[in-house]
């Protein structure tokens, strides 16, 4: 039965679905620098997010959710089991140009879930959603933040060539290109860096930063980069860190 607010989608599994596949040790790849480990559980505060209510995660940055979808999976051909579970989205507004958008899955055994989603320095994990067919349904969720602190360890130093990738753990980082800002006399441009990020399952990530000062660094999620040296639009040599990552009570 379709109900009112939502959408009851049913699906073949074998047309759309790809059952999750149980990770060996050698599928992990190593990771680069410290891993941030989740914040304490006993710590981590479960907040709820409704239609009608957006989470504000600080001034101006408001976190809310569209699109729930209640799915029914057919089985299908050996490895392909029926299931059930549901998907949405999550979005962003405030940190700068248009909204962020992320997709959910919360989905059953033998299918692939993707409850975690990063905003810029954010953390978001779904944990549940209550009632999904009715429209102001609840999704209970924790929400982290990368903070400053370096975690214990030593860096890793590693030189990239344009072009050229750094693997990151779950995810990997290209070297796009380097540039400069067109100037007045007496001024000097930053160093503009475009980097490209990519994590399996997710659309590729490209990032801008202007770099200046000493050291020029920048962050993408919980990682840290520092520039030791680099050839300009060339190769970088740099240091990479890992940063804590703590539960975040949100603004009122």
């Amino acid at each position: 039965m379709r109900r009112p607010g939502c959408l009851v989608l049913m699906l073949a599994a074998c047309a759309t679905r790809t059952p999750a596949q149980p990770t060996q040790a050698s599928d992990v790849p190593p990771q680069v620098g410290p891993t941030s480990p989740p914040a304490n559980e006993a710590k981590m505060q479960t907040l709820q997010l409704t239609r009608a209510t957006p989470l504000t995660l600080r001034s101006g940055v408001t976190l809310q959710y569209e699109d729930i979808v209640i799915e029914e999976i057919a089985a299908g051909p050996p490895g392909y089991p029926a299931g059930s579970g549901v998907t949405l989205t999550l979005i962003v507004e405030g940190l700068g140009g248009v909204p962020i958008r992320r997709p959910i899955s919360l989905l059953s055994q033998g299918y692939t879930t993707h409850d975690v989603a990063w905003f810029g320095p954010y953390r978001v994990r779904v944990l549940d959603v209550k009632d999904p067919y009715k429209r102001e349904a609840v999704v209970e969720l924790t929400v982290e933040e990368v903070t400053d602190e370096v975690l214990p360890g030593a860096p890793v130093v590693a030189t990239i060539t344009k072009g050229g990738s750094i693997e990151l753990g779950d995810a990997t980082m290209i070297f796009v290109v380097h540039g400069y800002r067109g100037t007045t006399p007496g001024e000097t441009s930053p160093l503009l860096l475009t980097t490209r990020y990519q994590v399996p399952g997710a659309e590729p990530e490209e990032q801008q930063d202007a770099l200046e000062g000493s050291p020029m660094r920048w962050t993408w999620r919980d990682h840290r980069f520092t520039i030791r040296d680099h050839e300009f639009d060339d190769s970088m040599r740099l240091e990479l860190s890992r940063l804590r990552v703590a539960p975040l009570r949100p603004s009122q």
